[in-house]
């Protein structure tokens, strides 16, 4: 079976073409609002979410499917996308997924969820990057 070596959120990630080098700038932990704690906000916040898969067996070809879902505090979830991966000439297996904004729905902690399905079988959790969110009001940011 496939095996997740690591996800996480960062403000950008680079693949170089010549040394296939992975580069991750400024990793995301917090985010702050400035807004009405019970206001529901759409940050236009560029970043990246970085998954790294590794074959479990190097000399065998192997392929399967990561789902990608946002956890708000308040327990319900958004599948953001499904993201193919194909193991057949190369032992890792890197996907970069930009967003260009975020719907956040109050303070607390945030998830990512990471899950995994190889052939046809349950979805199974593999990771989970975790974020904090604060809302400040706009009357004491100013």
């Amino acid at each position: 079976m496939i095996k997740h070596h690591f996800s996480l959120i960062c403000g950008h990630a680079v693949i170089d073409e010549r040394t296939k080098f992975l580069s991750i700038f400024d990793v995301i932990e917090q985010i702050k609002v400035i807004a009405e704690p019970d206001q529901t906000v759409r940050i236009p916040m560029r970043f990246d979410l970085v998954s790294v898969w590794m074959k479990s067996d190097i000399n065998n070809s192997e392929n399967g499917i990561s789902r990608i879902s946002l956890c708000n505090p308040n327990g319900t979830s958004n599948n953001i996308c499904e993201v193919d991966i194909e193991l057949t000439d190369s032992t890792f297996f890197r996907s970069i997924i930009s967003f260009s904004g975020i719907e956040l729905k109050g303070s607390g902690l945030y998830h990512f969820l990471i899950e995994f399905n190889q052939n046809d079988h349950e979805w199974e959790k593999v990771s989970e990057i975790l974020f904090t969110v604060s809302y400040e009001s706009p009357e004491k940011s100013s």
